[in-house]
């Protein structure tokens, strides 16, 4: 009877997002059928954490530290014995996030479970009667400002053209959330979808709150590598709903390639035909494209309606053939960012994107702000901080630093860009 032989689990972090448990077990000089596990987000199955855990024999663990702060595919590894079982998950995380499967070589890989039913009853039945208290009063904001009225930040009627309601961070605490942005400013939200069930689930969620909530509907290119004809049809049938105001998060990222460039390319173009049909807006991703979602776009030029270049981190370049264009640029809280803003801040202060051709969004719980430990006009955002997931409350702060950068005051960039989302999604 062949020994047992004993094993040990080692960390690996900072791990390519392109790569697969093939490249690392091949980096690490270990066997094809080494047990390695590779993290995925369960509201984003085709994302990669950005870490694994291999598990080898105790014969090969010292070489295999070896490769710690080695360069792979131009980022250096970490590679370390693995905490005991019970912390290496990070805390956010729940049990039923992952489970097991086999991957290729037979490797074990950690895999997304099903979606849960998403939003929760409990929380459509708050914003509910969130809805029946806004019906009640003059303002959207009366009802969430009370005691607060004297700040000037809870008038100046903000859209967030970019907030991800639907994922999984704010299932239990959306009232709270919607409720926080109303007293901070920002009277409408755009709910982004980047599958065909957040693009359900969108929906449901925009019609709680009719006159507030408005969504998008369609398939992100992280998920193309699923996109069929019946997906068309599917995104179609959804388009007569009145809550829907755009047709994405649609377009190309080439930075991550989580989805084949064909089928990127195939999902991006049938959605931008749906668009032209129907004359919906298009939300539009563009990451490392170089320009391709351009080309995709001028074959279509003629028959184009309003177009938002979603979450714009792009170069002088790419802003100037977009503008050039007609299109809109969308603006996050990566502005505010001190070292990976100054690029967006330099095109912003040059005025290279005028700002009728300027809306801004927060694409939370992403892109979070830079955010002071000082209150900004009376208003203490480190609650925000404590969660570590960014909200649609955040959005003065990058009208802010978008107003510092066009020499402006915060309520012409309030009031402009508020125009402006208000003409691309006919609010």
């Amino acid at each position: 009877m062949a020994e047992e032989k004993i094993a040990q689990k080692i960390y690996v972090g900072n791990v390519p997002f392109a790569a697969t448990e093939k490249d690392l077990t091949d980096f690490l000089k270990l066997p094809a059928k080494t047990e390695v596990e590779m993290p995925v987000f369960r509201y984003n199955p085709g994302r990669k954490m950005g870490f694994a855990f291999v598990t080898v024999e105790l014969a090969s663990v010292e070489g295999t530290l070896k490769f710690n702060g080695e360069e792979m595919m131009g980022r250096k590894l970490k590679v370390v014995l693995a905490k005991p079982e019970k912390q290496s998950k990070p805390d956010r995380w729940q049990k039923d996030t992952f489970s097991k499967s086999t991957g290729s070589g037979g490797a074990a890989v950690m895999v997304a479970k099903p979606h849960r039913s998403g939003i929760p009853q409990e929380e459509l039945r708050k914003l509910q009667r969130l809805r029946e208290k806004l019906a009640t009063v003059k303002s959207d904001v009366d009802v969430v400002t009370e005691g607060v009225k004297k700040l000037d930040i809870s008038k100046l009627q903000m859209v967030d053209v970019a907030a991800n309601l639907t994922n999984f961070r704010f299932n239990n605490n959306l009232e709270m959330v919607i409720s926080r942005a109303l007293a901070r400013g920002v009277h409408k939200m755009v709910v982004c979808s980047s599958t065909l069930e957040d693009s359900q689930q969108a929906i449901i969620l925009a019609e709680t709150l009719p006159g507030v909530l408005y969504c998008t509907v369609g398939v992100h290119p992280h998920q193309a590598k699923s996109w069929t004809t019946e997906n068309g049809v599917l995104l179609r049938s959804l388009l007569d709903n009145p809550q829907v105001v755009a047709i994405g998060e649609c377009g190309l990222d080439y930075f991550r390639m989580l989805s084949s460039t064909k089928k990127q390319l195939e999902a991006f173009e049938e959605q931008v035909q749906i668009a032209c049909d129907v004359k919906k807006p298009l939300f539009v991703h563009d990451r490392s494209s170089k320009l391709e979602v351009l080309e995709v776009l001028l074959n279509y030029y003629q028959q184009l309606p309003a177009t938002l270049i979603h979450c714009f981190t792009g170069t002088e370049k790419e802003a100037i053939a977009y503008v050039k264009h007609g299109f809109y640029i969308g603006v996050t809280g990566f502005v505010t960012k001190q070292d990976r803003g100054k690029m967006l801040r330099s095109i912003l202060m040059k005025k290279v994107i005028p700002l009728d051709r300027l809306v801004i969004e927060t694409d939370c719980p992403f892109m979070m702000p830079a955010i002071s430990k000082d209150d900004f006009h009376g208003v203490d955002f480190t609650d925000v901080m404590r969660w570590r997931s960014n909200e649609p409350c955040t959005l003065v702060l990058v009208a802010n630093c978008v107003a510092q950068c066009y020499g402006v005051s915060l309520e012409e960039v309030v009031d402009t860009t508020t125009r402006n989302a208000n003409k691309i999604f006919n609010l």
